[in-house]
């Protein structure tokens, strides 16, 4: 079942014929079935579609050819080669020399690129990848089922993995989404895909700022802490919309300052309070302060009336309670005012939820090599 066979001498790629010109090459055949053969095997061939709705060609009869692919190998390579033709690269199908083969090959100019879409195992692609390297072919590969092995992203070896819908739109999986096949060979082939070692975050980021009441253990009083969500989650995107790692596997050079405490969240927090819809928060001094229960000091919230510190096992403690509440979905305004309260708290009121996108002073970076793309063309290697 290939795309490719010759009609009267010449190559025809299945994908490439219009409807008028399939046909008019039925007829043709009906009467003179010598004029339709099959490349593998030199076997005559008549047309067919598949379930699928892709044009292909088969077998006229029964062969001891072992040339077969499924509806779904077959539909791969065909989205393949529109791609690449829109692209204005000579495709051909079912390529075959001594050294080596592809499924579908792509020439422009001095550039080859073959395209594999049957499975291989893996000590297989890296045989053929190399012999690719050698001929001076680029290889690209896509497979719906992964590896037994761990494989990670390699420039030197393009490996995407791809899903079937509903509707047997064929999506490539890249940045925790998919897209589709002939889009994404045509954003490969015009240079929007690009490999990076690291992932670097959006010089913004959407965040929600927390504020809640606390009761200072010494005046009694009610001052305002915060806490922060990133894009109601505790990570970073990165500039090709990469979800990154969670607060903990982030390099401790670049989180040695708790993230509440970083001079862009303070200066966003302090502009807030000073706005018409935060002004009745009482957020206290953010500085280093001693403590006794630690027997040292660190910088921490304190009292907004007497300036003492607010431990931050207490602040901790609060914070999972209010997540455990899901204070989330709406936004509260405080519209009580600060009184004394000598009762002990059993439950902690949220005052007031901030979303905006903070601009921050210095990218996140950490190392995870992938294929970067991006719609507004913010790459991650772009910044290393």
């Amino acid at each position: 079942m290939p795309l490719r066979a010759k009609f009267d001498g010449q190559d025809k790629i299945a994908t490439l014929i219009n409807d008028i010109e399939w046909e008019e090459i039925k007829e043709i055949i009906s009467s003179n079935k010598n004029l339709l053969i099959l490349p593998c095997c030199e076997a005559l061939a008549y047309l067919r579609i598949s379930k699928l709705g892709t044009k292909h060609f088969v077998h006229r009869k029964k062969s001891s050819c072992q040339f077969y692919e499924n509806d779904e190998i077959l539909k791969m390579k065909n989205d393949i080669v529109i791609a690449c033709s829109s692209c204005n690269y000579k495709v051909k199908t079912e390529v075959s020399y001594p050294e080596w083969s592809a499924d579908v090959l792509a020439i422009k100019d001095k550039i080859k690129i073959a395209f594999e879409v049957s499975y291989k195992p893996l000590n297989k692609v890296l045989e053929i990848q190399e012999t690719y390297r050698k001929n001076g072919i680029r290889g690209c590969w896509f497979f719906k089922e992964k590896f037994r092995e761990k494989i990670y992203p390699k420039k030197e070896l393009p490996i995407f993995y791809i899903s079937i819908d509903k509707n047997n739109n064929i999506n490539v999986l890249i940045n925790d989404e998919y897209i589709n096949l002939i889009d994404f060979v045509k954003l490969l082939l015009s240079g929007q895909i690009k490999f990076s070692q690291k992932l670097v975050s959006k010089s913004q980021q959407k965040i929600r700022i927390v504020f809640f009441e606390m009761i200072c253990w010494k005046c009694k009083k009610i001052s305002h802490i915060y806490f922060l969500e990133k894009n109601n989650t505790i990570s970073y995107i990165s500039k090709c919309g990469v979800v990154m790692a969670k607060k903990q596997e982030i390099p401790k050079q670049e989180d040695s300052l708790q993230e509440e405490f970083k001079n862009e969240v303070i200066t966003t927090v302090m502009n807030y309070v000073k706005s018409e819809e935060g002004k009745k928060l009482r957020i206290g001094s953010i500085k280093p302060r001693y403590s006794k229960s630690k027997g040292e000091s660190y910088i921490s919230f304190g009292c907004y009336w007497c300036g003492s510190i607010i431990g931050k096992p207490f602040i901790d403690k609060a914070i999972m309670r209010i997540k455990s509440r899901n204070f989330f979905n709406e936004k509260i305004i405080i519209d009580k005012p600060n009184i004394s309260i000598k009762s002990k708290i059993t439950e902690y009121s949220v005052s007031a939820i901030l979303e905006t996108n903070l601009m921050l002073n210095e990218p996140i970076i950490i190392d995870k090599p992938h294929w970067c793309y991006s719609k507004k063309g913010e790459y991650c290697n772009n910044s290393i």
